[in-house]
């Protein structure tokens, strides 16, 4: 345990840890436990934890499908083992000092295959281990509501008010307007530790953007999912919702969760302006534009992903590459610098799932050799789906998936995307009465 994590668990004031289990979906699902047991499961096998199987089943709204063996008719519903990270400790600077310390559990090795944290771990092990360790910085966009919960559900979701009447891209004078709301984020950010580099206005009203410093470690994709719960709880204090929905309305821009990663060796960026180094990088970009296509559900994981993936609003319709353009599926950054953004996640992504992909795509085009179209060529094949449930299936049925990642996951993370496409489609939508009832 370090020191830092030592002296944080041992306040006087603190009596109970949350720790927390990211769910498929990306949402946290957590306990409150008394300190003293999360102490004495530090001190010796950092177990002694739980996390009902029903969670790796549960959708948005504790929605739960039917899954082999987790939550059918064979299912027992009992608890799986799960072990908390000595190194996963983070103070939240809003809560009581009581219990104002959050840490994070991976579930045992019999039933790793289903958690996100322990997917996305191996995969990034599995690159440090050949020598190419992905480093990867995560950008957050999302859009503030002037609206509450209750708020929501008494406009039946339409006609919502945005913190910002009209777009306001980096415009100084509507970010001093919020400027409270920003001082509270920066500040928050800060006290917790989580590596921010910018907060923006976005193009769009009430849009806007955060990204995070570079990381090359499983506590960087932490830092992704606790600057979510952060942005949502201060905007919920500020009598305000941020949502992360792909796209929101008809009239938005669609809402990225892009990713930019590059390859480090020896501590230095393996990509390189030419040479070798400018191989390893095309050959990473190969295999983003061969494998996101198989790998797209962890990228685009609801119904909703799909309506952002549209033509016009600065979201990938296709795999195309090229430099330093945003309209492309992956924008190559360099000389200096080298990277590559992705910019097929949506801001709904669970960032283990999608930091897992991009790396496990692209260093599969380095094992393979793989070349990729010239900048800005249409490749050849599929490309992306264009809805969930065919990106589905060719996820379910992908060889490259199964070998990364497993049969066990491959076959349930299909089938939990194939239970959420019955339910939504199931249902009645607006659209459907606004057109039908007088004219059908």
């Amino acid at each position: 345990m370090k020191p830092e994590t030592e002296a944080l668990l041992n306040r006087d004031q603190l009596r109970h840890v949350m720790l927390v289990f990211v769910d498929p979906v990306g949402q946290l699902r957590g306990k409150l436990y008394r300190k003293e047991k999360v102490l004495a499961a530090l001190a010796s096998d950092r177990g002694g934890f739980k996390m009902t199987s029903p969670a790796l089943s549960l959708d948005y709204g504790d929605a739960i499908y039917e899954l082999p063996g987790l939550s059918d008719e064979t299912a027992n519903f009992g608890d799986f083992d799960a072990y908390v990270d000595p190194d996963s400790f983070w103070r939240l600077p809003w809560a009581d000092p009581s219990q104002n310390v959050i840490g994070f559990l991976e579930l045992g090795p019999e039933h790793s295959a289903y958690c996100a944290r322990s997917l996305c771990r191996k995969v990034l092990d599995k690159g440090a281990a050949a020598g190419l360790t992905p480093v990867f910085g995560m950008e957050w966009e999302f859009t503030l509501l002037c609206e509450t919960a209750e708020s929501l559900s008494a406009k039946n979701y339409a006609n919502l008010q945005t913190s910002t009447a009209i777009s306001s891209y980096n415009l100084v004078q509507l970010q001093a307007s919020q400027q409270a709301l920003y001082e509270d984020l920066v500040g928050h950010a800060d006290a917790m530790g989580l590596a921010v580099d910018t907060w923006q206005e976005e193009m769009g009203p009430g849009f806007m953007e955060t990204a995070l410093s570079p990381s090359n470690s499983i506590l960087g994709v932490d830092q992704a999912v606790l600057l979510k719960f952060l942005i949502k709880q201060r905007a919920a204090a500020h009598g305000m919702i941020a949502t992360f929905m792909a796209r929101w309305n008809d009239a938005a821009d669609g809402q990225g969760g892009h990713i930019h990663m590059s390859l480090e060796t020896d501590g230095k960026n393996a990509f390189t302006p030419e040479g070798p180094g400018l191989t390893l990088y095309h050959q990473f970009i190969g295999g983003l534009q061969a494998y996101v296509p198989e790998f797209l559900p962890m990228f685009a994981p609801n119904v909703n992903s799909y309506r952002r993936m549209q033509p016009g609003i600065f979201a990938p319709v296709d795999t195309r590459w090229d430099w330093e353009n945003r309209q492309s599926a992956f924008r190559a950054i360099g000389p200096s610098g080298m990277r590559v953004e992705n910019r097929v996640p949506g801001a709904d992504c669970n960032p283990y799932h999608a930091v897992a992909a991009m790396a496990a795509a692209g260093l599969r085009g380095i094992d393979e050799g793989l070349s990729p179209t010239e900048a800005g060529a249409l490749p050849e094949g599929p490309g992306l789906a264009r809805d969930l449930g065919t990106a589905a299936e060719r996820f379910r049925t992908s060889k490259a998936a199964q070998e990364v990642f497993g049969e066990v996951f491959t076959d349930y993370l299909a089938a939990f995307k194939q239970q959420q496409i019955a339910a939504i489609t199931s249902q009645v939508t607006d659209i459907e009465k606004r057109f039908l009832l007088d004219l059908a």
